[in-house]
């Protein structure tokens, strides 16, 4: 943390002590993240004594803001360190969240933590050899209850081949949280639908055309376009029975379904944006993209797991 621009040198007065207590993790590359108490809100903690903190922590100093304490103190741990957010007292808060997103899963920072660093900025960044280090961003992957060891281990839940061809893909909060509270029955390039007209007479012709958000097949309604459905793509008949009928795609379908309800997972990642283009499609020469809160990252080296909390149906 670069500390030098200001006076931490302050005595601490009498009356309330916000905790400022930060941490260096080095498990991909270096970066800064800040221990906040969760409440209502994702808080500083505040203490009338420093000593016993001192015990746990490094004390640096203290900075003299708006008439109160900000004690700051540096947490030495572990490199890698992974733990849970659903029952820890206080949560890695990184600077992306801090000054950006504002808020961790769907609990916000209290608006005091982000005025306090809106005025000391370069707390928040890791400096090594006098070059400041890439801030990494967060995002998250919502996964059912029963694929988390999965996902951590292999990475197999958010590697696909989407909208930037294949990467590890990752979304914001809501996204993820959907993904985690329904279990998908259709994949990227399978679309399944209630099966209300489909029978033997009609597989002699297997495209489908799109009119007015419905699909056809020889002018025969089959089914509603679901929203956000890529109607560029081309959708053959895959599959079908009595009740259900699947449709193929020669693109992604990016297909939003009402499916099944479950207990879901959300993991949170950090993320090192390295060679990275903000647009539609993917170009070569990049190794990461973003375009409308959704990210991906070619490789495993540039993320990493920070925490994980569990939604239950």
């Amino acid at each position: 943390m670069e500390t030098i621009h200001y006076d931490i040198n302050n005595p601490i007065e009498k009356g309330p002590i916000n905790l400022v207590i930060y941490g260096v993790d080095s498990i991909i590359q270096p970066y800064i993240y800040f221990l906040c108490k969760k409440k209502n809100t994702l808080q500083f903690e505040v203490t009338e004594d420093i000593e016993e903190f001192k015990k746990k922590y490094e004390y640096k100093g203290n900075i003299h803001f708006e008439g109160e304490n900000y004690a700051i103190f540096e947490e030495r741990q572990l490199e890698g360190d992974f733990l849970p957010t659903m029952s820890d007292k206080l949560w890695k808060v990184l600077s992306f969240e801090l000054l950006y997103s504002k808020k961790v899963f769907d609990v916000e920072v209290d608006k005091k933590v982000v005025h306090f660093f809106r005025n000391y900025p370069n707390m928040l960044c890791y400096t090594k050899d006098g070059y400041k280090i890439e801030v990494p961003v967060v995002g998250y992957v919502g996964v059912g209850e029963g694929e988390l060891n999965e996902q951590i281990i292999l990475q197999k839940q958010n590697n696909k081949n989407g909208t930037f061809k294949r990467g590890y893909y990752f979304l914001d909060y809501e996204g993820a949280l959907h993904d985690a509270n329904y279990e998908k029955e259709n994949d990227e390039y399978l679309l399944k639908l209630k099966n209300v007209s489909v029978t033997d007479s009609l597989i002699d012709d297997l495209t489908i055309t799109i009119r007015d958000d419905k699909f056809f097949i020889n002018h025969i309604f089959i089914g509603d376009v679901p929203p956000h459905c890529n109607k560029e793509a081309t959708y053959t008949l895959y599959y079908y029975d009595k009740e259900v009928v699947y449709l193929k795609s020669n693109k992604p379908n990016h297909c939003v379904v009402n499916n099944k309800k479950r207990d879901g997972i959300v993991i949170r990642y950090v993320m090192f944006l390295n060679r990275h283009w903000i647009g539609p499609k993917s170009r070569k020469n990049y190794d990461s993209f973003s375009y409308n809160s959704v990210y991906m990252i070619k490789s495993t080296e540039n993320f990493a797991c920070i925490s994980y909390d569990l939604y239950k149906k």
